[in-house]
């Protein structure tokens, strides 16, 4: 063995511990196979991911019926209606009210008594006798300030009277409790609370 073969190999066996032999070489990468065997690492478990949370519900948009033959009264009360996020229909007469209201179910119908076929009253207590008022909350408008009138209202069990011309903040107040952001609450669907009584 050479001197520098010597010094080679008492190198690899001060650094590594390993007997000396003709194939310390070997021997040498032989065992750093056997170290490093030991620190492979196990193969990583794919994470366990969170459920994406359930989408939330959808807001319940309030449907409102707009029933006035004033044509430039209704626009303005459609878009007043929408600026407070409510879906809006028209009607400018008794017979097209009612069949908007038998077609589908409205949270609320702002109604002008005098219409050119019929009255209010008689819109709302034809779409009652027929059940379609059962979810539906009453505002009756007039510009006759007449105490007929209001007698006649009042038999309607949970209806609202606005006198024209009406603020926009009474009529939010006759709607309280219907906007977008509450959750349609009092909506029971059982008993008509609008039948007229009139006796």
């Amino acid at each position: 063995m050479t001197r520098t073969d010597s010094i080679l190999n008492q190198g690899i066996n001060a650094g590594n511990g390993l007997a000396t032999a003709p194939d310390a070489g070997a021997r040498f990468l032989q065992n750093c196979d056997t170290l490093t065997s030991g620190l492979t690492s196990p193969p990583l478990a794919a994470p366990e991911l969170e459920p994406y949370p359930p989408a939330p519900p959808a807001r319940h948009k309030p449907r409102v019926l707009v029933v006035d033959d004033m044509v430039d009264l209704a626009e303005l009360l459609v878009e007043l209606m929408h600026l407070f996020g409510f879906d809006t229909e028209v009607a400018c007469d008794g017979e097209t009210a009612l069949r908007l209201l038998s077609a589908g179910s409205f949270d609320a119908a702002i109604v002008d008594i005098d219409l050119p076929d019929t009255t209010g009253f008689d819109v709302v207590a034809t779409a009652s006798a027929s059940g379609w008022l059962r979810r539906t909350r009453i505002v009756f408008s007039t510009g006759n300030r007449s105490g007929q009138y209001e007698r006649t209202a009042a038999r309607f069990a949970g209806s609202r009277l606005l006198w024209k011309p009406f603020a926009a903040q009474d009529l939010l107040t006759c709607l309280e409790g219907l906007e977008p952001f509450a959750a349609a609450e009092g909506h029971s669907g059982t008993a008509d609370p609008f039948s007229p009584d009139l006796r």
